[in-house]
C-alpha cells in the first residue's frame, strides 16, 4: 500500500481519464506542404472507482483505562496501535483483491474495485505474452461492457489455461508491456511468488563483497530489484 501513488478524493465516487498510445507506425512520412488532418482521434476513457470505508472498533472499560497495565502505557494506546496495523493489512488486502466495485446503498456497504478487476484483455497466449497463460474474461464496466468507462462491476476471471510463474513469462510480460507503450516500474508478488522470483537464473551471477573481519557474512537469498534489458522488437 505504501508503494502506490496517492491522491485526494472529493466525492465517494472518484473519476479520472485514461488514454492509450497508437501503435507505432514505421511508415509515418508526409509530403512537404501537405495539409494537416487527424482522422484517428478518440476521446480518453473516463474511469472511476468508489471509496470504501474500513473500520476497527475498540472497547476499553473505565476500570481498564484507569489501572496500570503490565508492559504497556495504557490499554487504549495499545489497542489503537494494534488495530491500526490490522486496519492497514485489511486495506492492502482489499486493494489487491479481485473485488468488483459496489455503489452501495442504505443496506449495502460501498466497495472499491481492487487492482485485479481492472485487467481487461491482457493475457498470455500459450506462446507467451504475459504472466497468465490462458483466456481472460475482462470485467464489465458501469459505463459500458465493451469500453473502459466507469468502474468495474464484475471481477476478473481466467476462463481457461494456467501456467507457473517463470522468469521467461516475466520477461515476455515486460516486453509485451513495453511494445504497448507501457513503462513498468514495480512488480507486486505474493509470498509464494517472492521465493520464485528470488530463484530466477538471472540471479546466479550475483556477487556480494563481505568483510568478515567486521562480522559474520550475510547470505543474500532474495531479490528486491529486477533489471531487465532484453527488450527487443
Amino acid at each position: 500500500m505504501n508503494n502506490v501513488g496517492r491522491t485526494s478524493a472529493d466525492n465517494t465516487y472518484h473519476e479520472w481519464q485514461t488514454d492509450i498510445l497508437a501503435d507505432a507506425n514505421g511508415s509515418n512520412a508526409a509530403i512537404e506542404g501537405a495539409d494537416a488532418s487527424d482522422t484517428t482521434f478518440a476521446a480518453p476513457s473516463r474511469c472511476g472507482n468508489y471509496t470504501q470505508i474500513s473500520t476497527k472498533t475498540l472497547n476499553v472499560s473505565g476500570t481498564s483505562g484507569a489501572v496500570d497495565a503490565a508492559g504497556m502505557k495504557t490499554i487504549e494506546a495499545y489497542l489503537i496501535a494494534k488495530h491500526g496495523k490490522e486496519l492497514k493489512r485489511d486495506m492492502e488486502t482489499i486493494l489487491l483483491s479481485n473485488q468488483a466495485a459496489v455503489a452501495g446503498d442504505a443496506s449495502t456497504a460501498r466497495k472499491l474495485a481492487g487492482f485485479p478487476t481492472w485487467i481487461k484483455t491482457t493475457a498470455q497466449t500459450p506462446a507467451g505474452n504475459g504472466i497468465v497463460v490462458g483466456t481472460v474474461t475482462g470485467p464489465a464496466y458501469s459505463g459500458g461492457a465493451s469500453t473502459v468507462s466507469g468502474a468495474p462491476t464484475t471481477a476478473w476471471t481466467l476462463t481457461s489455461g494456467s501456467a507457473a510463474f517463470t522468469e521467461t513469462n516475466l520477461k515476455d510480460a515486460i516486453r509485451n508491456m513495453y511494445q504497448k507503450g507501457g513503462e513498468p516500474k514495480m512488480m507486486l508478488v505474493s509470498p509464494v511468488n517472492k521465493t520464485r522470483v528470488s530463484g530466477f537464473a538471472g540471479l546466479s551471477q550475483t556477487r556480494v563483497n563481505t568483510d568478515v573481519k567486521n562480522g559474520q557474512a550475510t547470505i543474500v537469498g532474495s531479490a528486491d530489484v529486477y533489471l531487465n534489458f532484453g527488450v527487443a522488437a
